[in-house]
């Protein structure tokens, strides 16, 4: 009875120790399940959140750097400069190429305005006055001070401090599934308006708009590392996808992307094993979930302060260390060297090869530059072409200077980008600790301003800053404001000189001469401002406002053809044709009695282009001169090849003609070979009879100078026409 009972109650304590073992494992089951449930959810979450973090940072830098490009088109391109920008960063003429739109918009109507030609037609900017109505309200309200969105919330501000335009934080994010716009600068500027009550003066805003293509897509899912992307006006409703929201103004967009999903690996790997090794595993997932968080936010901190392609430190952290760097030299006395870079021609290896060898091109060098800098240097990339290198603990200006000749000296070198080789150059400005500044954003404009000089004195060389850089900087700055200025108040003044004919003396053609009445200095000729207008980006305003004043004087002269000098500048603009062609149209004047005056310097750089760029101009009708020609290097193959309307020959060639004299003869050769190739020879600068004499007798058809009319105005071109002289009295 008692081995019954005591064998009873021993599998009562049995099954009950079962049960409690069987609830045990049962919890822990449970346990290790909801364990894995939560770690894999968890896994696949932290991935899904890190690859949202990497595709904002990969977005923001994107459009941090279109800011930057719209804010330098602004500055370089548009003629129309936000008030305070002290400093251009680059004179590159590809800056602002990525923008598919850039709209001008009036901020107190929240219309975009399309006569001034530099920006889209107004039609383009419906998709997206709802996405930026909110913005440009926010402008408004605030006195036009700050431009404000969101990237995920975090705002973005716009301010002038210190005389110079910065971008405080993000950038306004995407809308639709079409675009990528760029609220990117404010322009703080009063243009001239009419309204009913008469002429206003509002404040507008630039936006830049890129369209958000394969290329756009590429860029962002590479720099985040993520496979495709998808950017949608509505989530798909697909839980397991990843999803990061944009909101710009009342509209958002949303990009999906298919995570990684670790946690169900893991899952799948350990569940043979949970029941044998439940507490053990969940242990080792609490301390995978854990080292895997660390890592990811370890990494997503890292990726923040570094350029995605090269992992160079980007600004931001640049700025960061420099700060430390003259902290530190500060407390011991040290100097510091820091020297900004900008690779030449690298927009030509970008058009030529295509972007992916120019991101080849950008790694190889920052591999070399790397190279040649001393232990303990610090290199960064800013974005595009341009770098910066924080040289500690220098001990004269000298070590800088060989620092920057060995940068010179490995750049120099082609660089092989697959099938083909490729060749830059590297412009350097130079700026010292505590010499030239003692705070680091003060230093970094300085070497800006350096940069600048080393590009304007020819380029692929450095260059230290000096004192006299930013009184030069705003003397011309000054200049510039001025000639922006008379463009835009229509302020400038074309006059006109005849071009004879040699036998008769009959007015054959007029050549446009554009002059400057200055309200201080008086008629300024163009030799003195056109370079100026090269030199800072208002080349393409001046050129399109020249033509439009030239159609205008023509309207009185219906059978006279009329030469325009263009800049090389200008020339070069792959629009070029259309953009003349449309401005002929909207003027009412036939291409045919228009003729284009190019130097050598606007076709030897890129004959192809130059070439198409004519023969389009041609089917038209417009004819072309080549202008100073004997000064240059073109050969008789080029000559032939542009098939030119006339040659000008320049005047250097009469200021010491004789008879028998060598110039003489060099003028009776250019003749015989341009009748040769069929061509019209005019020679300019003809002051005197004797020179008059000796030119015909050399051969040259047709004669310009003040011997026969000095350059006038139109209304005087007309009276000369109408009364029929020849000759001046």
């Amino acid at each position: 009875m008692r081995l019954f009972s005591s064998g009873r109650f021993g599998d009562v304590a049995d099954s009950q120790r079962l049960a409690r073992l069987s609830l045990l494992t049962s919890l822990v089951l449970m346990t290790m399940v909801l364990i894995l449930t939560w770690s894999r959810e968890s896994d696949n979450a932290n991935v899904r959140e890190n690859d949202r973090a990497r595709i904002a940072a990969a977005v923001q830098q994107r459009l941090g750097y279109l800011t930057d490009e719209l804010t330098d088109w602004v500055v370089t391109r548009s003629g129309i400069a936000p008030q305070g920008a002290a400093a251009i960063r680059t004179n590159r003429a590809d800056v602002g190429h990525e923008f598919k739109h850039i709209f001008l918009v009036d901020q107190i109507t929240g219309k975009p305005v399309s006569s001034v030609k530099t920006f889209s037609e107004a039609a383009d900017y419906a998709p997206f006055a709802r996405a930026f109505a909110q913005s440009i309200a926010q402008i408004r309200a605030r006195g036009g001070d700050l431009l404000r969105g969101s990237v995920d919330g975090d705002p973005v501000m716009y301010s002038a401090a210190n005389g110079i335009l910065r971008r405080e934080q993000a950038l306004t994010g995407l809308i639709s599934s079409l675009y990528t716009p760029v609220a990117a600068t404010m322009l703080p500027m009063d243009l001239p308006v009419q309204t009913g009550a008469g002429i206003e003066l509002h404040p507008y805003v630039v936006i830049g708009v890129e369209e958000a293509g394969d290329e756009f897509r590429g860029r962002i899912s590479q720099g985040a590392g993520v496979g495709a992307i998808e950017i949608l006006n509505h989530p798909s409703g697909e839980n397991w996808r990843g999803l990061a929201a944009f909101r710009t103004g009342d509209q958002e967009a949303f990009v999906e992307w298919n995570p990684d999903r670790p946690g169900d690996r893991t899952v799948g790997t350990i569940g043979s094993l949970l029941v044998s090794f439940a507490a053990l595993f969940a242990g080792l997932i609490a301390v995978h979930t854990t080292s895997r968080r660390a890592d990811n936010e370890a990494q997503a901190a890292r990726m923040a302060g570094h350029d995605l392609l090269t992992g160079m430190p980007n600004r931001l952290l640049f700025t960061q260390l420099l700060e430390a760097e003259i902290a530190r030299a500060g407390r011991h006395g040290g100097k510091l060297g820091l020297l900004f870079l900008d690779l030449d021609r690298f927009k030509e290896i970008n058009d030529t090869f295509g972007h992916d060898a120019g991101d080849c091109l950008i790694i190889a060098a920052t591999k070399r530059v790397a190279a040649a800098l001393r232990q303990g240097d610090i290199l960064a990339r800013f974005g595009g072409d341009e770098f910066a290198v924080l040289l500690p603990d220098i001990q004269t200006p000298h070590h800088c200077e060989l620092v920057a000749r060995r940068i010179l000296d490995c750049i120099r070198e082609p660089f092989d980008l697959g099938s083909q080789k490729g060749t830059v150059g590297v412009s350097i400005g130079i700026a010292l600790f505590p010499h030239n500044a003692a705070d680091g954003s003060e230093l970094m404009r300085l070497a800006d301003l350096a940069l600048y000089r080393a590009k304007n004195a020819g380029r692929n060389r450095f260059c230290f800053f000096e004192d006299r850089m930013g009184e030069d900087l705003r003397v011309r700055k000054s200049a510039e404001d001025e000639l922006r200025t008379a463009i835009d108040h229509s302020r400038l003044e074309i006059h006109y000189q005849p071009i004879v004919a040699a036998d008769s003396g009959k007015i054959v053609a007029v050549e446009a001469l554009a002059r400057w009445p200055h309200p201080l200095k008086g008629m300024i000729p163009p030799e003195s401002f056109v370079k100026l207008a090269e030199d800072r980006g208002l080349a393409l305003q001046l050129g399109e406002w020249v033509l439009r004043r030239i159609c205008r004087d023509m309207a009185q002269w219906p059978d006279m053809t009329v030469t325009v000098n263009v800049s090389p500048i200008q020339f070069r603009q792959s629009d070029f044709a259309v953009t003349t062609l449309r401005i002929l149209r909207e003027m009412n004047i036939d291409p045919r009695r228009i003729e284009i005056e190019i130097t050598e310097n606007a076709i030897l750089d890129d004959p192809d282009a130059a070439e198409s760029t004519m023969l389009e101009l041609r089917t038209h009708g417009t004819r072309f001169a080549l202008d100073d020609f004997g000064t240059g290097h073109m050969s008789l193959i080029y000559l032939r090849r542009f098939a030119f309307d006339r040659l000008k020959i320049d005047e250097y060639f009469l200021q010491t003609i004789e008879g028998s004299g060598e110039s003489a003869i060099i003028i009776q050769t250019i003749a015989q070979l341009a009748r040769a190739l069929g061509l019209t020879v005019v020679a300019e600068g003809i002051e005197t009879e004797e020179q008059y004499q000796l030119i015909r007798a050399a051969g040259c058809s047709q004669m310009q100078g003040f011997h026969f009319h000095k350059p006038m105005p139109a209304p005087q071109i007309t009276s000369l026409l109408t009364s029929g002289v020849t000759r001046a009295a």
